[in-house]
């Protein structure tokens, strides 16, 4: 029994103790008197009413303790503030709880001391379940982690020096939209465990996005690399191009090479992706600006044949022209001219670059030039005029030898003679073309001679 039953119990033998014995005093004999007693005591007897056996009292606590354990255990399980390992931490805390209201069930001598121990357990086992955080809540604070870590992410992103603007802005655009997934995600989440998941998944997907690129130095030795094959490959260009002359060439080179080492310069003193990547575009683009083709090979070699012709044209002219020289003469050197003339550009048409044609071009101008030899009026008069002499002093000896002649038909012969060679030299000097100076030498010569055919 417990103390309430207990006394509850007392309380009524006392009540039928006290009028047992009013009725005594009461009783008018003997046979009342014996009457009350009898009656008094079988009350008092009656009040005694033994409880529960206490083994039975325990097995039913320990069923009521077990119930109440379930029932926080089913509430526990289904409450979707907590996470699993919350869960199964509140859980194993109820099977304490559980099996330690039980053993001090076991334990107890008497009623009271079983419905203490029950009590007692219970109400451990109902402070075991402790809610967590409502969902509502827990979401807006997950979903301001994943803000957080967006935020975060993506300023190390915009500090990135390895990554272009492009590549920046692209994993940019990949953080913000894990960023809405995950917050998305995380309003969808049923329960605790959910929501958790959807954040660490968002994060690691948000964690994930910032991709640095290869390390600057690393950036600067390829593009320093790309703009050395780029070089390169201008050079190669450069040279074999059939169009350029040497100079050219050299002069196309020598800019290549100061525009390759200006943009391995200016790669060098970039400080990120971008300015590396303009760097090196930039540079690339002047190189490749360094290689101007020339002007065709068959239009320089028509250029170069029309200079050739206009020379031999300038060349011959001049010869027509030149009045120290004979009609045999300017013939012999115009045909020198066309034969050089038509060998040059002979040998333009064979030539394989720029070279080859100006060098052509400036061999046969200069045989051409060198075809032209002026001659001299006066060198021509005079050797005229000594053919002259030589016929008149032949004539004289002719005359001389003549022995049919008298001293005095010599003599008027002879003065004939120079009086004709006279004319002749004159006729000699008065001449304007080497043409005119040898007629009138070839015609003195024939009057001279023909004086001795004369009939005196």
């Amino acid at each position: 029994m417990t103390t309430d039953e207990k006394n509850a119990q007392l309380a009524k033998v006392e009540t039928d103790r006290q009028a047992a014995n009013d009725n005594i005093d009461r009783a008018a004999d003997s046979d009342a008197i014996d009457a009350a007693t009898i009656a008094g005591i079988q009350k008092i007897d009656a009040d005694h009413v033994a409880g529960t056996p206490t083994d039975n009292q325990k097995t039913t606590q320990k069923g009521n303790v077990d119930a109440e354990a379930k029932k926080v255990s089913d509430a526990i399980k289904a409450d979707t503030t907590l996470t699993t390992d919350e869960k199964n931490a509140q859980l194993a805390k109820v099977e304490a709880d559980r099996k330690a209201a039980d053993g001090n069930i076991d334990k107890a001598a008497d009623s009271d001391a079983i419905n203490a121990a029950t009590a007692a357990g219970i109400q451990k086992i109902d402070a075991d379940h402790v809610p967590g955080t409502p969902a509502v809540n827990q979401k807006t604070t997950q979903k301001g982690n994943v803000d957080a870590e967006a935020k975060k992410v993506s300023d190390a992103i915009k500090a990135d020096t390895t990554l272009t603007t492009d590549e920046k802005n692209a994993q940019l655009a990949a953080v913000e939209k894990d960023r809405k997934s995950a917050d998305d995600n995380t309003d969808k989440a049923a329960d605790a465990d959910d929501i958790n998941s959807a954040t660490s998944t968002g994060v690691a997907k948000i964690d994930a996005d910032h991709k640095p690129g290869i390390s600057t130095n690393g950036q600067k030795t390829t593009q320093k690399g790309n703009v050395d094959a780029e070089a390169k490959k201008v050079d190669a260009t450069i040279k074999a191009d059939t169009t350029l002359t040497t100079d050219e060439k050299n002069a196309q080179l020598a800019k290549v090479e100061t525009d390759r080492q200006a943009a391995n310069d200016n790669i060098d003193k970039a400080t990120d992706s971008d300015a590396i990547n303009a760097a090196t575009a930039a540079g690339i683009k002047k190189i490749d600006a360094d290689h101007v083709a020339g002007t065709p090979t068959d239009n320089q070699k028509t250029t170069q044949k029309g200079n050739v012709d206009a020379e031999a044209k300038k060349v011959s002219a001049a010869i027509k022209a030149d009045t120290t020289l004979t009609t045999d003469e300017k013939n012999a050197q115009l045909a020198k001219v066309e034969a050089d003339r038509q060998a040059a550009n002979d040998n333009i048409d064979k030539a394989a670059d720029s070279d080859a044609i100006n060098a052509a071009t400036a061999a046969g101008i200069q045989k051409i030039d060198a075809d032209y030899q002026p001659g001299s009026l006066d060198n021509v008069k005079n050797q005229n005029k000594k053919n002259i002499d030589n016929a008149a002093a032949k004539a004289k000896q002719v005359v001389d030898d003549d022995g049919s002649l008298t001293p005095d038909d010599k003599n008027k012969r002879k003065a004939a003679i120079d009086q004709a060679a006279a004319k002749a030299k004159a006729a000699v000097d008065n001449g304007q073309h080497a043409d005119d100076s040898d007629k009138s030498a070839k015609a003195g010569e024939q009057l001279i001679a023909g004086l001795n055919d004369a009939p005196d």
